[in-house]
């Protein structure tokens, strides 16, 4: 699968790229305009991805419903299972504690690294 992955993004960026034609130099790129196409590809192939992880979920469990979402503080994906007769959450992967937790750990660890002597 990280194969198909790599080969999409890899076959996405070399379409919006031009090559000079034969003989001509090729105009420098800078690191920004080289990078500003892979996350685009790369979000493009995790949202793929995801939607067909999810239909294979749902497919194992035919009464459950699946959604994901993305939190806001983390920027963490997160996997929402509800009960499709009562409508019930029936889990949260990762769950709302643990989400509260890596904020304070991130804040933490920003505060840690900061350099004091300066």
């Amino acid at each position: 699968m990280e194969d198909r992955r790599v080969r999409a993004a890899t076959a996405a960026m070399s379409d919006s790229v031009t090559t000079p034609p034969l003989g001509a130099t090729a105009p420098a790129q800078t690191a920004p305009q080289r990078t500003a196409l892979a996350p685009v590809a790369e979000r493009k192939i995790e949202e793929h991805a995801a939607a067909s992880t999810v239909r294979e979920i749902q497919a194992a469990f035919p009464d459950r419903s699946i959604a994901l979402r993305i939190d806001e503080a983390t920027q963490i994906v997160q996997t929402l299972v509800r009960d499709d007769a009562t409508g019930k959450l029936l889990r949260e992967l990762p769950d709302e504690e643990w989400l509260r937790l890596v904020v304070k750990l991130r804040a933490f660890a920003a505060e840690a690294i900061l350099d004091k002597s300066v």
